[in-house]
């Protein structure tokens, strides 16, 4: 466990990404798809940053809680991997979301690219 009680240090990292996330079907909509960018990660999860939130669910404080628990799925074209993973957070107003991995395309790779972060 690092400093900051997590079990891996998380390193900061710029990327783009294309996330899926899995909806209930409440809003109409069952997988709502866009871009983010990847501001930090870990072995075990991530957080992601969205310059402009999507208007499908109109975003907002009061209804980020309806995310969390959702399934989402994250592709890092540069990298070739694929990670599934849970809403763990989602802070509408700094327009960011944290994920935790339940799994990963490439587990090797995954491995490396979190490892040789600086």
């Amino acid at each position: 466990m690092n400093n900051d009680g997590r079990e891996h240090s998380r390193k900061s990292v710029k990327t783009n990404c294309l996330i899926s996330i899995d909806l209930d079907g409440s809003s109409g909509l069952k997988n709502l798809k866009t871009q983010a960018e990847l501001k930090n990660i870990s072995l075990s999860g991530f957080c992601l940053h969205f310059n402009q939130m999507p208007g499908e669910l109109n975003f907002n404080p009061a209804a980020a809680h309806r995310l969390i628990g959702r399934g989402v799925s994250v592709k890092f074209a540069e990298n070739h991997l694929t990670v599934w993973g849970e809403i763990v957070r989602f802070d509408a107003r700094s327009q960011e979301m944290a994920v935790v991995v339940a799994k990963i395309s490439n587990n090797g790779a995954w491995q490396d690219w979190c490892n040789n972060l600086e």
